[in-house]
């Protein structure tokens, strides 16, 4: 049996987490790792990171959701993915300047 990829998620919206929990699920060859709804709560995935985690960049307002980017990348084991209800380019510039490797408009 191989290994599954392993997600975790960094979302404030219950919705948005209900999504994505039911979307990685059914997808064959990943499950879903951890859930957190603050910044703080997931800096446990700096001791114990997933493969890929997908941040919410609206959950990270009021600190600096980018340097915890940069930590999850400098791992070298990680793949960050950004999310956001905007569709702002400068937002979208400074998620890929901070290593994210990709970047999902929840709108879309």
């Amino acid at each position: 049996m191989h290994k599954k990829t392993t997600i975790s998620i960094l979302e404030g919206s219950p919705l948005y987490r209900s999504l994505l929990n039911r979307m990685i699920s059914s997808i064959d060859g990943y499950a879903l790792d951890k859930v957190f709804r603050d910044p703080k709560s997931a800096e446990v995935l700096i001791t114990a990171p997933s493969d890929i985690v997908i941040i919410d960049l609206e959950t990270g307002k009021g600190g600096d959701i980018f340097s915890f980017f940069r930590k999850l990348i400098d791992m070298g084991t990680v793949s960050v993915i950004a999310c956001s209800q905007q569709e702002d380019d400068l937002l979208m510039r400074q998620a890929f300047s901070a290593g994210a490797s990709g970047y999902i408009v929840k709108n879309s």
